[in-house]
């Protein structure tokens, strides 16, 4: 995602240069633009829970190019969208949060935990993923934000995943570091959330919004599932 800002903000400069806007306005019409997606360009990283981190591809393409057509840029969607779709499937070239995912997914599924990915990426991006991370096999069911109405913090992606699933949404435990992962939990009425810090949450945004408790590390996910008796264990 830190590439995908990089290279859309370096479109709207060139644009902005182009419409001859003076050297502020285009700062300014930068900034906006990173404000809306939640990107800090001082620390170079996203700002907690960032809308491009939390939301999906398409919520980001829309809003940024609603922002771009507001500052005066001519056909500003279908340059948007041009510019996403040249940049190549970026989430499947990610890198899992913890090395030893595989390990982590394997020891929930021995506690006889079905496994379930809900995802605001799209479907070829998280199948690429999965099998980047020689996960694919042990994922039960999974949700794709390109598979559903509303995306999370919506109900829609876990009560899709329930019915496949056969499992009452308060049977669920449910594992995020965003407020949409939260707020889905809390929306479907999930059995238990846990937020982990491995991602684009802070603690204190994860407990307010739904989190049961908040991890350091989605590797210790495992443990905690022991410590509580929530494994079935």
């Amino acid at each position: 995602m830190k590439y995908w800002i990089g290279a859309m903000t370096k479109q709207l400069v060139g644009e902005l240069e182009r419409l001859e806007k003076s050297e502020s306005e285009v700062d300014d019409n930068v900034s906006q633009f990173h404000h809306v997606l939640g990107w800090d360009a001082a620390a170079e990283d996203f700002v907690p829970s960032a809308a491009i981190a939390a939301g999906t591809w398409e919520e980001s393409l829309v809003a940024s190019s609603s922002l771009f057509s507001d500052m005066g840029i001519d056909d500003a969607e279908e340059k948007v969208r041009f510019w996403h779709v040249d940049m190549g499937d970026l989430h499947g070239l990610d890198s899992p949060l913890v090395d030893n995912v595989r390990d982590v997914i394997m020891e929930c599924r021995d506690f006889g935990l079905k496994v379930a990915v809900c995802t605001s990426d799209v479907r070829v991006s998280t199948d690429l993923a999965l099998t980047k991370w020689n996960v694919i096999d042990l994922i039960d069911y999974s949700v794709c934000a390109d598979e559903v109405k509303t995306p999370k913090p919506s109900s829609d992606p876990l009560d899709i995943l329930c019915e496949r699933s056969n499992v009452k949404a308060g049977s669920c435990i449910v594992v995020g570091d965003t407020t949409a992962d939260t707020g889905m939990a809390r929306n479907a009425g999930a059995g238990f959330m846990i937020g982990v810090l491995t991602g684009a949450g802070t603690r204190d945004q994860l407990l307010s919004t739904g989190a049961d408790v908040v991890l350091s590390d989605i590797g210790e996910v495992p443990d905690f599932l022991r410590s509580m008796n929530l494994c079935g264990q």
